[in-house]
């Protein structure tokens, strides 16, 4: 060391010294004069500036006090006295110092900013950012700390306020990595992990060695969903850091949503390891433990019972975890305590929304609608965008018949969702409820183009063609169903029924034959079978194939009415009444029951019956034209001739060119003595049917009885030549 420099050093250290002496005589003399004259406060204050040079806090506080105490108007013993005090760290007295100062001085702007100091030194942000914009109100020539109150803005979750004062604070420092770091955590805290992940890497570009910069860069790049990044900050954290917590727990996060659970498991072990009281670790490794569902609820029951950590999340994953073992008390009890946990703690995850809509979930799947119903209405009441809600709920709103609510929600997620092929199919099949079938196509198409693998969109395209008689096309699409699907009982039902429509009997038995095989308790197919079985004339077979149909569905009416056809094939009448008898109890207002039964009963000659049902055909049908004709039929057996001909009036009006109506008023018309009517309407039948022998024989009696016997004759002859031997007789007495 040179000698220049050594006397420098020498010349300071003995100013130093010198300086440092003479501070003590000058407490000396202080002391003298306060002997001396103990009532003036100016040696009192005189000693206490020079205890603070030589670093004796305590003793400038005390003579500061006595001075107040000899004249507490002395703003300048108050503001000594709270520097003092800040520099100790008493924030509060400090405070209460500068306080007093502005009470005593109110434009003192220097006291108002040093109290803002102190107040944010003490966590009283909202007050230090009001002081430090007074304290430039007062002297504009005070700069705001635009640092601090960007700070303070932060800590009282104005994100906004402290972006917009750390900008300010910016351009005094623009390469002040803090100031980007600071910045970075505002946009963090607004969710805009961009700018955040931006303004992180101006940090770290600034200042690379700077451990939290790489850790909160990794935390905004998980929440962004670039796992792969985060990944690597949390690694190059652990790398400055090998005993960083928080960066093993949060890359195993990241690995976790990068499916990579083994070597998740690996990081929340690490954090466990380190930290043994780090309880969201042991969550992170439950819900990472995906194929070991016993270490995942050692994981999440410690974790729970320790009333530590995201508690919420642990129960609500125990809850799934038990749900899917089948154990639904316990799987519920978690849920609802989650739920209670959650609303009282406002954890960002689970969300309630999500709970509130797994929760709705499981009571859909009990086939609890109502609870389902509400919870999902819950769902969306805390989450308004949440598409999965409303798609859940409109699934609710479908198995409660309540279509057109159904469609509303569907259309809300599709809003939220535009690229959801499950929205489209469920508000397809609501609108095919509705027999909206050219609406029902619209969203099937959607659905399809999105997954052309959905083999339900598919199928419900082919029920809404049908409901269009596009049955080619129908049959398309089942075949692409049943393609994407081998084992779709509904689809080999449904193509049954498409090829009946086209004729191909043989095809739709084997198809119903196959949706019985996938599903023997479909009683639509069993149905469908029954009705080409009865087509076909095998009738006997049918019967069959309907009384599973029964057994399987008991209040199927369509069932019951065509066995009861069947039946009649087979000459079963009574069974026929009888199964007519139990449509009317499922349907009281079917018309053709009515009718059938009616036809049934009249079969049997039991006229009164079969006019009673001929009357209720009629109440409900007045234009019914084979129930007048039949009920005239039962009326002319009782020799009610007149009401039989009105009725055999009007079933002519309704039907035109009915030959039998003709023929039976012709008898009726007969009866009572109307020869020249009953002789026009079996000349009414010979036109329509010239190979009628009945109404030849007829129209001769007819003629007869008018006394036209050489007609007559001609009718009766014809009608021997015919082969009808009924003529015989009236030949032989009256044509000689």
């Amino acid at each position: 060391m040179g000698f220049k420099k050594v006397y420098c050093l020498l010349v300071m250290f003995i100013s130093a010294a010198t300086c440092f002496g003479q501070l003590e005589n000058d407490i000396k003399d202080y002391t003298r004069n306060i002997e001396l004259h103990p009532y003036k406060w100016q040696s009192y204050f005189a000693r206490g500036d020079v205890k603070r040079q030589l670093q004796d806090d305590s003793g400038a506080i005390a003579d500061y006090t006595k001075v107040i105490e000899l004249n507490p108007r002395l703003a300048k013993a108050f503001y000594n006295r709270a520097e003092t005090r800040l520099g100790l760290g008493d924030y509060g007295g400090a405070i209460a110092d500068y306080t007093s100062v502005i009470k005593l001085d109110s434009s003192n702007a220097k006291a108002h900013q040093r109290r803002g100091d102190a107040a944010f030194a003490a966590g009283k942000y909202s007050e230090a950012i009001t002081d430090f914009f007074a304290a430039q109100e007062i002297s504009p020539k005070i700069l705001i700390p635009y640092y601090k109150t960007g700070i303070a803005r932060y800590h009282l979750v104005d994100y906004k306020g402290s972006l917009d004062d750390l900008n300010k604070a910016l351009t005094a420092e623009p390469v002040n990595s803090d100031i980007y770091f600071r910045m970075a955590n505002d946009e963090a805290a607004l969710k805009n992990y961009k700018n955040a992940i931006t303004d992180y890497t101006i940090a770290i570009r600034i200042n690379p060695a700077d451990v939290d910069y790489y850790y909160c860069r990794g935390k905004a790049l998980l929440n962004a969903g670039n796992f792969a990044d985060a990944i690597d900050d949390y690694t190059k954290v652990l790398t400055m850091d090998s005993n960083f917590v928080a960066a093993y727990y949060e890359r195993g996060l990241a690995k976790s949503a990068y499916k990579d659970f083994s070597n998740a498991i690996i990081d929340f072990s690490a954090a466990i390891r380190l930290d043994t009281g780090c309880y969201d670790a042991y969550i992170g490794r439950g819900i990472a433990y995906t194929d070991v569902p016993d270490s995942a609820m050692a994981d999440l029951t410690k974790a729970i019972n320790s009333g530590q950590g995201n508690t919420a999340l642990a129960l609500y994953k125990r809850a799934q975890i038990a749900y899917a073992a089948k154990a639904y008390t316990a799987a519920t009890a978690d849920l609802s305590l989650a739920l209670k946990l959650a609303a009282l703690n406002q954890y960002e995850q689970p969300a309630l929304g999500e709970m509130y809509n797994t929760k709705g979930n499981w009571a859909q799947l009990a086939t609890d609608y109502g609870t389902a119903l509400a919870d999902y209405t819950k769902a969306i009441a805390l989450d308004g965008n949440y598409a999965d809600a409303y798609l859940n709920r409109g699934k609710t709103n479908t198995a409660l018949l309540q279509y057109k609510n159904a469609i509303a929600d569907y259309d809300a997620a599709l809003n939220l969702d535009s690229k959801n092929s499950d929205a489209y199919y469920e508000r397809g099949f609501a609108k095919k409820k509705l027999q909206n079938d050219t609406g029902a196509i619209n969203d099937e198409n959607k659905a399809i183009v999105l997954n052309p693998a959905h083999a339900q969109a598919y199928y419900i395209r082919a029920l809404a063609l049908c409901g269009q008689q596009l049955f080619n096309r129908a049959l398309i699409d089942l075949d692409n169903a049943i393609g994407l699907y081998p084992a779709f009982p509904d689809a080999y039902m449904m193509r049954g029924v498409v090829k009946g429509k086209l004729l191909n009997d043989t095809g739709a038995i084997n198809d119903e034959n196959k949706a019985i095989v996938l599903n023997p308790a479909s009683a639509d197919a069993w149905y469908n079978r029954a009705v080409i079985k009865a087509r076909l004339k095998n009738d006997s077979e049918a019967i069959t194939d309907y009384n599973k149909t029964i057994e399987l569905n008991p209040g199927f009416a369509p069932a019951y009415f065509n066995r009861a056809v069947s039946h009649t094939v087979t000459g079963n009448h009574q069974n026929a009444i009888a199964d007519y008898n139990k449509v009317l109890e499922i349907e009281p207002a079917f018309t053709q029951a009515f009718y059938n039964r009616g036809v049934e009963k009249s079969a049997i000659k039991d006229d009164s019956g079969a006019m009673a049902d001929f009357d209720k055909t009629l109440a409900l049908d007045t234009n019914h034209a084979d129930a007048y004709y039949y009920r005239g039929l039962s009326r002319s057996r009782i020799k009610q001739d007149s009401s039989a001909i009105a009725d055999f009036t009007k079933a002519l009006e309704l039907k035109p060119g009915n030959e039998l109506a003709y023929y039976n008023r012709g008898i009726s018309k007969d009866e009572i003595k109307d020869y020249k009517g009953a002789i026009s309407d079996f000349t009414e039948v010979i036109a329509i049917n010239a190979n009628n022998s009945n109404a030849f024989v007829f129209r001769g009696i007819s003629k007869l009885l008018m006394g036209q016997v050489t007609k007559a004759c001609e009718d009766l002859n014809i009608a021997r030549k015919m082969g009808n031997n009924k003529a015989d007789k009236y030949i032989r007495d009256a044509c000689k």
